[in-house]
């Protein structure tokens, strides 16, 4: 997971700006166009769970003395976007009809998150 000058390895920080995008771009992008949103999602889901995987992997190798936390942390972020990526799937031809009040307001939240994120990130604050 880290480097070799204990940098964070960039897998980690894909995953990091994955899980970033997906809530900021793929759930404002699945309100509006649902196929698209979907499509969006289950990939920006599916790069975000690159990290927790292979960490786990990685992991069940090592026997360090707290691993059986660390081992509940990934499963858990595996269960969280892994039930994302199904639920998509499953219903990737059903239609959704959202009120457009809802629409504003619930696609408004994770947009204004990502560009708070992004100011914060690049240093436009």
């Amino acid at each position: 997971m880290f480097g070799v000058s204990a940098g964070v390895d960039s897998l980690v920080w894909v995953s990091f700006v994955a899980c970033i995008l997906d809530l900021g771009l793929g759930s404002w992008l699945f309100l509006h166009t649902l196929k698209t949103g979907r499509l969006i999602s289950i990939g920006l889901s599916t790069i975000t769970l690159l990290m927790p995987v292979t960490s786990l992997v990685s992991l069940m190798k090592t026997n360090e003395p707290y691993g059986v936390y660390y081992i509940v942390v990934y499963v858990i972020f595996i269960l969280i976007f892994g039930t994302v990526i199904i639920i998509h799937i499953i219903q990737f031809k059903k239609q959704v009809n959202v009120p457009k009040w809802n629409k504003v307001v619930l696609s408004t939240i994770p947009l204004g998150l990502l560009i708070t994120y992004l100011s914060f990130l690049f240093g436009f604050s």
